[in-house]
């Protein structure tokens, strides 16, 4: 039925029922989060990396980190579903989404970057990716999506409220355009905080 369909996924049929409920149980994210602290060992990821340096590669423990991620969505691709208008989807694409500063100080304008994986890349392609991007915004090209968010701030409140909403029932749908997904930084497999 064309009303199951979204430009992001497709829709997960049978399975388990419990997978299925939850979304009615627990209707908001926050209600399912789990915290918790763990420590771990880079010794050896670290000596990775200085092993890649002497051979002329800049690797970052970040750069580790996200292709981690990405392959153990590749792995685990249960891990990259979604619940929208209270169905569960599978997403049609790994992505991991994070924050560039052009500077680093306070007064640093932040940007997202987005790369899409197929999870075959090594982590030398996704760290080229990765710096790709970074280079991008650093040079202080503008991006669609900060420009879509610097328009919307400049309107007046009730305006974007109202949009906000407009967009809101359309993604509960899945009539969300596919144009607008790509703009709205927040369609992602992952969204990645580097906090230092």
């Amino acid at each position: 039925m064309f009303l199951n369909r979204r430009k992001d996924g497709k829709l997960v049929k049978g399975g388990d029922p419990m997978m299925h409920i939850m979304p009615y149980v627990m209707r908001g994210r926050n209600e399912s989060a789990v915290y918790y602290g763990k420590s771990f060992c880079v010794e050896n990821v670290q000596e990775y990396i200085r092993e890649k340096r002497r051979e002329g590669k800049r690797i970052t423990l970040f750069n580790v980190i996200v292709s981690a991620l990405l392959h153990t969505l590749y792995r685990r691709p249960h891990l990259n579903r979604f619940i929208a208008g209270r169905k569960l989807y599978r997403r049609n694409t790994m992505d991991v989404l994070y924050v560039v500063k052009t500077l680093m100080t306070d007064e640093g304008v932040e940007s997202i970057a987005k790369i899409t994986c197929d999870g075959h890349d090594t982590i030398e392609e996704v760290t080229d990716k990765m710096s790709e991007h970074i280079s991008y915004i650093k040079d202080g090209q503008t991006k669609s999506d900060d420009r879509l968010i610097e328009f919307a701030t400049n309107l007046p409140r009730f305006l974007v409220r109202f949009a906000l909403s407009i967009l809101r029932v359309l993604d509960f749908h899945g009539f969300m355009p596919k144009s607008i997904m790509d703009n709205i930084p927040l369609y992602s497999s992952v969204f990645v905080s580097h906090m230092g």
